[in-house]
């Protein structure tokens, strides 16, 4: 029998504001560290959908010193293979769009996603302040959350609706909204 849902999300503090995206996930497993490589892709294998989250770039998820690797990067394009085909996966980094669509995957997903101020500064909103950010990040992971059981597609127009349209007086809501797809 296959497990309904597998998140992986590194253990670092600066992305526990994701957690509320699977908090109340029902059937989920959850790993933050120490799996190698083949654990990792038993566990992929395993799961209808999975959720991965924290940082990284457009070659994958980043391990953050939490898993056991050589190339600082838990999923890699060396696990696009066993993503391809689910089709309600969430891959929630900064720059996942590029490894989602080079690989053909689907899912909910994100662009460059601004959740600290050296990010708000590198992408030009020098004048971001950690209320607009700490706004944005909580905003983002509870309509996530409370949506994470729709199709990819209907995750997406729901957060659209709920964090995008809060925007208004926030400039990292209008960047992230800008960066946020489903295939």
């Amino acid at each position: 029998m296959k497990l309904s849902n597998l998140t992986i999300h590194p253990n670092d503090r600066s992305t526990d504001f994701l957690r509320p995206i699977y908090a109340e996930l029902a059937d989920n497993k959850l790993i933050t560290s120490n799996k190698n490589n083949s654990e990792i892709e038993m566990e992929i294998k395993s799961a209808h959908r999975v959720i991965l989250l924290g940082h990284g770039m457009a070659t994958g998820l980043l391990s953050v010193g939490q898993f056991p690797t050589n190339l600082g990067l838990v999923i890699s394009s060396k696990h696009a293979n066993l993503l391809r085909g689910k089709s309600n996966n969430v891959y929630i980094w900064c720059h996942a769009n590029y490894y989602v669509e080079k690989h053909e995957l689907e899912g909910f997903y994100t662009g460059m996603f601004i959740s600290e101020i050296p990010e708000a500064v590198y992408c030009g909103l020098p004048n971001a302040t950690e209320e607009m950010i700490e706004e944005s990040n909580s905003l983002f992971s509870e309509i996530v959350g409370k949506n994470l059981n729709l199709s990819a597609k209907d995750l997406l127009s729901e957060v659209m609706r709920d964090y995008g349209g809060a925007q208004k007086d926030n400039p990292i809501i209008e960047y992230n909204s800008k960066r946020l797809r489903a295939r």
